[in-house]
């Protein structure tokens, strides 16, 4: 599974405290179905909670404290006193959660002002995310949507390590908070980002062991955030043949029309991958058995992922053209002209020539002037103003013409 957020590893923890060094409504009763929730989640934590004091041989709230007064000093010395904030991070690593939270309770009672309460704040929430990700959940859930986005980093490390703990602890919490309003979007697509995150994780981390479950997981949210979770299937579960046929079929049963096709060409878009294998793209259509229209809406945005890489050589667009033109051909020349215009950005394959020789080519072989039309109207001349009208010229429809050749003065 690969989060958004990924978990931090010592190094990135150890670069985590020399960055916090340099820089920096009520809610009302829930109904009883969210009751429930709270009992699940509280009977999850008298089995997987290392936090809970109840556990036998817990211990109290021990070790050396930190003063906070002399920790509050080293972040205002900025990069000088990061290596003495190692030191404080090192002490911290070594207590219980118990002695974690009590250090929270302590910093609470204290007065520094916010910049440096927050600093410090997530120095003690960093260990807590591994001790007790299901106190650090609860704890820091209403600072999720900190400015400096390191809480909801460390959040999100804190959601992977309970959901193997206890998944089913952890998704209660899930529900419960996202009943309470605590992901409410203030976006006008709706889509609280880190809600997205959270979901995709809780998700597909039960996706491969039981796809019904997940799926009456999914059904449950609103229709936005279902596709936004669905185009980052990828980044939380490498998926086998198999996992994309169910997949497949989920999306299937939760769109229908448009948005089916755009589920399922968003990703076919992931699947053609950083190496522009059109093969795979094709092997995955062909594994679960690809509608047409699925076919020509992934095929469309495949090759508009391919269009985004800088080394665009006349083999590459050509191949592009003959891959398109199985399943989508009226949007071949379109693709085309974006590809060429895309060529002449940075010239690392072809000079300007050879892209003007290519655009000529391809007027002559499309059935009317929209390639060339589409080419000029994205196209900067970069000093190549002369070429650009000569090619303007070739328009049939004299008022495009004209309007064309009045670009390239």
């Amino acid at each position: 599974m690969k989060p958004k957020y990924l978990v931090m590893p010592a190094v990135a923890l150890t670069v985590l405290t020399v960055m916090l060094g340099k820089q920096w409504g009520n809610v009302s009763e829930l109904r009883g179905e969210n009751e429930q929730l709270r009992k699940r989640i509280a009977a999850a934590k008298v089995v997987a909670s290392p936090s809970d004091p109840s556990r036998p041989g817990r211990s109290k709230p021990s070790g050396k404290l930190i003063d906070f007064d002399q920790l509050a000093s080293l972040f205002r010395e900025g990069p000088d006193g990061a290596a003495r904030l190692l030191s404080v991070r090192a002490r911290l690593l070594e207590m219980d959660s118990s002695t974690l939270l009590a250090e929270l309770d302590r910093l609470a009672a204290m007065d520094f002002g916010n910049d440096i309460r927050t600093k410090m704040e997530l120095m003690i929430l960093d260990p807590l995310c591994t001790k007790d990700p299901a106190a650090a959940m609860d704890r820091f859930k209403g600072k999720i949507e900190d400015t400096t986005g390191m809480c909801a980093y460390l959040l999100t490390g804190a959601l992977t390590n309970w959901l193997k703990q206890d998944q089913a602890a952890a998704t209660a919490w899930l529900d419960l908070e996202a009943e309470a309003g605590t992901f409410d979007s203030k976006t006008l697509d709706g889509v609280n980002t880190l809600r997205q995150t959270f979901e995709s994780m809780a998700l597909f981390d039960l996706f491969p062991e039981d796809p019904a479950q997940a799926e009456a997981r999914l059904s449950k949210l609103s229709p936005a955030l279902r596709m936004s979770i669905l185009y980052e299937t990828d980044n939380f579960y490498k998926m086998g043949e198999f996992d994309e046929i169910t997949l497949a079929a989920i999306v299937r049963r939760q769109f229908g029309g448009t948005e089916r096709v755009e589920a399922i060409s968003m990703r076919a878009r992931k699947v053609l991958g950083k190496d522009d294998d059109f093969s795979a793209v094709d092997k995955y259509l062909d594994s679960i058995e690809a509608t047409p229209d699925e076919r020509q809406g992934s095929v469309k945005q495949a090759a508009s992922r391919f269009l985004n890489q800088t080394d665009l050589s006349a083999e590459k667009i050509e191949d592009m053209r003959q891959w398109v033109g199985r399943d989508a051909p009226e949007s071949v020349d379109q693709l085309t002209s974006e590809a060429l215009v895309k060529a002449t950005e940075f010239y690392d394959e072809m000079d300007a020539g050879q892209v003007f020789d290519l655009v000529r080519q391809y007027h002559e072989r499309a059935s009317d002037d929209d390639f060339l039309s589409n080419f000029l109207n994205k196209f900067n001349s970069k000093g190549n103003d002369a070429a650009a009208r000569s090619l303007a010229e070739k328009i049939s429809d004299p008022v495009t013409r004209e309007r064309l050749l009045g670009r390239f003065k």
